[in-house]
């Protein structure tokens, strides 16, 4: 798969790109095919998701990240962003629920929303919608 982003980002974009970074939340960063969000856990310190759209795939990886550590990466087609989709983790369960999938040309438009689970005890939650890709 061809990488078309920088890691850290979403959209900070010039000339005949559409500006369409607006991270909705403390914690997010943004460009042009990225997006990404960190949070301190407690007892697990700085963990950060990012999502890497891909429009030559028509596909979105995800990665996710403790303490700089990569923990995950799992890669979606576009197709697949529906529903939920869990994932166990060291003893950690890691929800994410895609809602408002769009699709136009080279621009994606996603809600998610993510659970974490330590012991059948929900240790955080979090929601955002992010736009990534061109015109």
């Amino acid at each position: 798969m061809r990488s078309s982003t920088l890691f850290l980002g979403f959209i900070l974009l010039t000339g005949a790109f559409i500006h369409a970074c607006r991270p909705d939340k403390e914690g997010c960063k943004c460009d042009l095919y990225s997006y990404q969000c960190c949070d301190r856990l407690k007892s697990f310190g700085v963990v950060c998701g990012n999502a890497t759209f891909s429009h030559e795939d028509q596909a979105l990886t995800f990665t996710l990240l403790r303490n700089d550590q990569e923990m995950s990466k799992d890669t979606l087609s576009v197709d697949e962003l529906q529903g939920q989709h869990c994932k166990k983790l060291s003893g950690t369960r890691v929800c994410v629920v895609f809602s408002e999938r769009k699709l136009e040309g080279r621009l994606l438009h996603l809600c998610v929303d993510i659970e974490v689970t330590v012991a059948s005890k929900i240790i955080h939650t979090s929601h955002f919608c992010f736009t990534v890709g061109e015109n």
